[in-house]
């Protein structure tokens, strides 16, 4: 009985041991289970706030290389209704990743078979799923690496892509142990993708949404506003019909039913998508100059004391673009004008014909003053999209200006210091054949200037 009670008692300190190695070996999952979270949730949290998917791949190569020590790393995302992974989508990565278009099928890749298992795979392993294929071994090589690793990216249980990464046998055996945080960082990455292509979702049809809404309120507005204008326009036919055939003011009725013809047209595009220009007739520039002053003179400058100045040649300066456009850029300008000189304070405007620049033949319009100036903020309107100059009126003249200069291919430049005025420069494109020999227009052109009866308004 003491023999045989001995036999346990001998046997007991190794079942302890083993009960104890096998707790401790529980106890240290536990511990590097709760690590990993602690360490991958700050991560998750940063990757919520991003806005692009470009964003998103970024901060994951950054996470991986500070976390894992893996500095190359490329994208396969899941495309569902094919069943195949493809980096096409994905930028920033050799081409043999964007030119992949892979069968999820175990024995094709690693990447296919990390897919199929919802594991990671390594052809460092020694029992991969699938042996290293021709295809592994250049995706291993594009990443600078003998090695491949893949990385499932997945949310709730729907793959979303895999994550490739170039490593060595031994990085690879130290990753071994951290498996499951690997498989953590590949499903936060796939919730962190599906989420952004969610917001993404979101946006676009909010966009949709509320462009459908500004063209319905657009249609209206036109609607409205149409209706008045052509009622005045037949008003101006009725009273030009009324006057004498000699009446001076025929041409000041012709110039105001030509303006609102132009914002009628500018209304009526309020509701369409923009179209490319088309080729433009030509037209006198300085005609146009002179009707506009017939018309906007007297309300913008001569009511305010400013002083307006001319020099306008007599033979005809044509041009190639947009009649309407240049009319619209002019206004812009001189409200803006008006709005900044004071009473006492001057505009001059004058045209010189054929300027060479860069190989062709432009006719210079320079409208200068002797008013405040304007700030480098302002003057950067001129280049910038009007949204981004809501908050000041005189910015967004200046960007509608810039805007209609840059679809006519009309160079602009603009100099301008407090207190010392401004001066803008346009380039307008001459017509086509329209070409003096330049040696006789500049003589003409400096005789009307040094002329003492030069015409000034």
């Amino acid at each position: 009985m003491l023999f045989r009670s001995r036999g346990p008692a001998r046997g007991l300190p190794r079942v302890l041991g083993r009960r104890a190695r096998a707790g401790s070996d529980a106890q240290t999952e536990i511990v590097s289970l709760i690590g990993n979270k602690a360490l991958l949730q700050p991560l998750q949290d940063d990757l919520l706030a991003l806005d692009t998917d470009a964003e998103v791949f970024l901060a994951l190569r950054e996470a991986a290389r500070i976390l894992f020590d893996l500095s190359q790393l490329a994208f396969l995302l899941h495309d569902t209704a094919e069943d195949r992974l493809s980096g096409q989508n994905v930028g920033g990565q050799a081409a043999i990743f964007s030119q992949a278009r892979l069968l999820c099928e175990a024995h094709r890749s690693l990447a296919a078979a990390a897919v199929v298992s919802n594991q990671v795979q390594c052809s460092h392993a020694d029992r991969s799923l699938a042996p290293a294929s021709l295809l592994d071994v250049q995706f291993a090589r594009a990443l600078g690496s003998n090695g491949l690793l893949c990385i499932p990216m997945t949310v709730h249980g729907t793959t979303t892509g895999v994550i490739l990464a170039g490593l060595g046998r031994d990085q690879y055996a130290a990753l071994s142990r951290r498996l499951p945080c690997l498989l953590n960082f590949g499903r936060i990455a796939g919730s962190s993708l599906e989420n952004w292509r969610r917001a993404q979702q979101v946006r676009v049809r909010t966009e949709e949404d509320a462009a459908a809404r500004f063209l319905r309120q657009t249609r209206r507005l036109v609607h409205e506003a149409g209706n008045p204008l052509t009622i005045i326009k037949g008003y101006l036919r009725i009273l030009d019909g009324k006057l004498p055939p000699e009446a001076e003011v025929h041409r000041e009725l012709n110039v105001l039913a030509e303006e609102i013809e132009r914002v009628s047209s500018i209304v009526r595009r309020m509701s369409e998508l923009p179209a490319a220009p088309t080729g433009d007739a030509a037209f006198d520039i300085g005609d146009l100059l002179r009707e506009l002053l017939l018309l906007y003179r007297q309300p913008l400058f001569d009511a305010r004391g400013i002083a307006v100045q001319t020099l306008l040649p007599a033979q005809t300066l044509s041009v190639a673009c947009d009649r309407d456009s240049v009319k619209q850029i002019m206004l812009n300008l001189w409200k803006n004008a008006a709005e900044a000189l004071a009473s006492g304070q001057r505009i001059r405007m004058s045209l010189t014909g054929n300027v060479l620049h860069q190989g062709r033949r432009y006719v210079e319009l320079r409208i200068e003053d002797n008013g405040p100036g304007m700030s480098e903020a302002v003057i950067d309107a001129i280049y910038r999209p009007v949204e981004t100059r809501l908050g000041e009126p005189r910015g967004v003249g200046l960007s509608i200006v810039g805007a209609l200069a840059r679809r006519q291919a009309i160079p602009v430049t603009c100099r301008s210091q407090p207190d010392s005025g401004t001066v803008i420069s346009f380039l307008l494109p001459k017509e086509t054949g329209s070409d003096t020999v330049p040696g006789q227009e500049s003589k003409a052109h400096q005789e009307k200037h040094a002329s003492p009866d030069r015409r000034q308004e």
